[in-house]
């Protein structure tokens, strides 16, 4: 889904009235899959499609493009939280709280 969108939003004309088309494309070769499990006319479209959308994606590491920023500072801020957060997250955290309590009771 994700690379159909970036195909339909950097070529709109080509990709954007042929969804339906790209789903079914996309379906037909299942991630988990295998490399070696794959048939010839797999491995054909699949090729296919990366030399397609090779133009499209830079493959560049921070380091090498954010050169003039600063070290990163860390900073801890204490942000009040709204009641009615406060109320939905309250069971959950205590539910949590027991949780771990009950672990380290288990291991002691």
């Amino acid at each position: 889904v994700e690379l159909m969108s970036l195909l339909i939003f950097v070529m709109p004309g080509m990709f954007a009235k042929r969804k339906d088309q790209l789903k079914k494309m996309f379906s037909l070769f299942p991630k988990s899959q295998d490399d070696s499990e794959r048939t010839h006319y797999e491995k054909d479209r699949i090729a296919h499609a990366k030399r397609i959308m090779k133009p499209f994606f830079l493959r560049r590491l921070k380091v090498d493009v954010l050169t003039d920023l600063p070290n990163r500072s860390p900073a801890w801020r204490r942000v009040p939280i709204v009641p009615e957060a406060e109320r939905a997250l309250l069971p959950a955290s205590v539910r949590l709280v027991r949780t771990r309590a009950t672990k380290i009771e288990a291991t002691w």
